[in-house]
């Protein structure tokens, strides 16, 4: 309140209306402060007084307004370092006087009204402690809104993954090992991988799991992860490689005596020299690859293989494989023996071999 004479004494009070009496807090002999109490919407007469009993005459007039209601704060959560541009929505326009701002906790931003008067857009303080704030708008430093609620979020940090490459059409599942994954906000945990995102799953704080977007191009793209449901991502120095999917045209042989280590070479398309290369026979048996060339490895199948018809893929990262449906065919060995077991070196000998299958190929 503006005026002149104002005493800085014990006695200095401030009256709204008839009957609402506050103490004032003394700035200068030309300005006090007065702090309303709750009152009813509309003007009442405001006087000051420098002994309580004597108020001036001026007539000056307050008006008290209700509070607009918050309707909506989006996005509502937001990283410690994120510095989000958020929206509120209000239930009702409003016209301001003077400077609007969004208090988020105690820290004030400066806000911008929207065209229709019922939004605005401020930008989310950053360096705050985790946890909830009330979000607030002040006109000239006076409150005018019933509060929000904006949530702080710990920044993810992404800090290795695995694999660390997969196909480009996409759909490799990823483990995260790293820091503050969860929000414990609500919020979806979401994976960005170059220009691509999708959604994560949390394991714990330290792990999470997503699938890698498709990309349209080849090579290592910066992984990336928002605990904020994708309004904001965590920068990382972690990276995953895309590659061309590999093929496999043929394999040879493609049948081989069971309890025996089988060398077996596949022909394709795409195969890199790095050490995750493998083959896989069947759904269980999974071998380290030797690269010969971008359309040949050798792969050498365990002596300890069962029987039957099992399926042949590559993979360049253990995780996806090729689905070329080719079949490399187990046969059981069964004992066989020689009669005469001995002969003169002249050779001529006539020689029973007996107990081997037809379908061993043996002639």
């Amino acid at each position: 309140v503006s005026g002149d004479s104002f005493l800085n004494r014990p006695e200095l009070v401030c009256r709204l209306g008839e009957g609402i009496v506050t103490q004032a807090r003394f700035m200068s002999s030309s300005e006090v402060l007065c702090v309303t109490s709750p009152s009813t919407v509309g003007s009442s007469v405001l006087e000051v007084s420098n002994n309580g009993q004597d108020f001036t005459t001026d007539g000056v007039t307050f008006e008290a307004k209700s509070l607009v209601k918050i309707m909506s704060v989006e996005p509502s959560v937001g990283m410690l370092t994120s510095g989000l541009e958020v929206t509120v929505t209000l239930e009702d326009a409003i016209e301001v006087s003077g400077s609007l701002v969004c208090r988020f906790g105690s820290e004030d931003i400066a806000a911008v009204l929207k065209d229709d008067h019922k939004g605005l857009s401020c930008r989310q303080p950053v360096n705050m402690a985790a946890g909830s704030v009330d979000l607030i708008l002040l006109d000239s430093r006076v409150q005018i809104s019933t509060a929000g609620e904006f949530v702080y979020v710990p920044t993810s940090v992404v800090e290795s993954i695995v694999p660390s490459r997969g196909p480009i059409d996409g759909g490799t599942p990823i483990t995260l090992i790293g820091s503050d994954f969860s929000s414990q906000s609500g919020a979806q945990l979401v994976c960005r991988i170059g220009s691509g995102t999708s959604e994560g799953r949390v394991i714990s704080n330290s792990k999470a799991v997503c699938s890698s977007p498709s990309s349209g191009s080849l090579g290592p793209l910066a992984v990336e992860v928002s605990p904020v449901g994708g309004a904001d991502f965590a920068s990382s120095n972690v990276f995953f490689e895309y590659d061309l999917p590999v093929t496999v045209s043929t394999l040879q042989p493609s049948q081989a005596a069971a309890g025996h280590s089988v060398s077996v070479t596949l022909s394709g398309n795409n195969f890199l020299n790095i050490p995750t290369l493998t083959c896989r026979f069947g759904l269980s048996t999974s071998v380290h690859a030797r690269h010969l060339s971008a359309s040949s490895i050798l792969c050498l199948l365990p002596s300890s293989t069962p029987p039957g018809n099992l399926t042949a893929e590559v993979s360049l990262n253990g995780v996806d494989f090729s689905r070329s449906g080719l079949r490399l065919s187990l046969i059981p060995s069964s004992p066989w023996a020689i009669s005469p077991s001995q002969g003169p070196t002249a050779g001529g000998s006539r020689v029973t071999i007996s107990g081997l299958s037809p379908e061993s190929g043996a002639s």
